[in-house]
């Protein structure tokens, strides 16, 4: 069954539409199965990319792990090396997750950037005119662009470090704050394909994401939420793309450059 190309429709009004944007996209991906090549590109991608991080983590992470943490004869030392071993390994995780989505976006972008134009047409019925570049030309865009917003966020991150000098109720508010940067970024993330076609400068994007307000973030936690469910995180890259996609058709941007 193909959705009727009803664009902005197929999503509520709301901040609640950026909540389910991603989950929506699922359904319209069910629907339209001339996206499921498209689709299953970048997925097999991220196997791939998946089982190489994995290796790298149970094998040459684990010989570094055995040569660095502390060991002994007694019982409690191996107690330590144990629960030193599990600690490292969750955050090695963690920041695997972080990578596995840039790399990951990065790596399928020519998918996704098709995947997502398709999703316009289909939403819309009809197509969008943006600037054709060429295969190494957009790669080359796709790493600057992904470049400044890492060093951007990485930079916010940074700054929100100084709440730790706030005892107790400062843990609290950089986690918080943490959070929500996160999903701010993850919504800028998904949306840049459709912003991008529209040309517009980062600190455009930035000021588009900003003025989305609570649905923006809801998209962001939304994507988050989606790739931290196991198993599921390895097909929801092209799912947050073609969220990313419907959302924006939703809030698309006006030829002043607002909402």
């Amino acid at each position: 069954m193909v959705l009727p190309n009803n664009g902005p429709g197929i999503l509520p009004d709301g901040p609640v539409a950026g909540l389910i944007a991603p989950w929506r996209a699922i359904i319209f991906l069910l629907g339209n199965r001339g996206l499921w090549l498209l689709a299953l590109a970048p997925f097999f991608l991220n196997i791939l990319l998946f089982g190489l991080a994995l290796w790298l983590g149970i094998f040459a992470f684990q010989n570094w792990l055995h040569s660095w943490l502390p060991t002994g004869d007694a019982w409690w030392w191996s107690l330590l090396y144990y629960l030193l071993f599990v600690l490292v390994i969750l955050a090695f995780l963690g920041l695997l997750v972080y990578l596995f989505v840039i790399v990951g976006r990065i790596l399928a972008a020519p998918f996704l950037e098709i995947l997502t134009r398709r999703t316009e047409t289909i939403a819309l019925g009809r197509s969008h005119n943006a600037p054709d570049f060429g295969f190494w030309e957009g790669i080359l865009r796709v790493l600057f662009q992904e470049a400044k917003k890492m060093v951007l966020y990485l930079l916010i991150m940074a700054g929100l470090l100084v709440f730790h000098l706030v005892p107790v109720l400062g843990s609290v508010f950089y986690t918080i704050l943490a959070f929500w940067v996160t999903c701010f970024f993850l919504c800028l993330e998904f949306m840049d394909f459709s912003l991008e076609r529209r040309g517009l400068s980062l600190k455009a994007k930035l000021a588009y994401a900003w003025r989305l307000k609570l649905g923006g973030l809801f998209f962001g936690a939304s994507v988050m939420a989606g790739f931290l469910v196991p198993l599921l995180n390895l097909a929801f890259l092209p799912v947050a793309a073609v969220g990313g996609t419907l959302y924006y058709l939703k809030n698309p941007v006006k030829s002043n450059g607002r909402i």
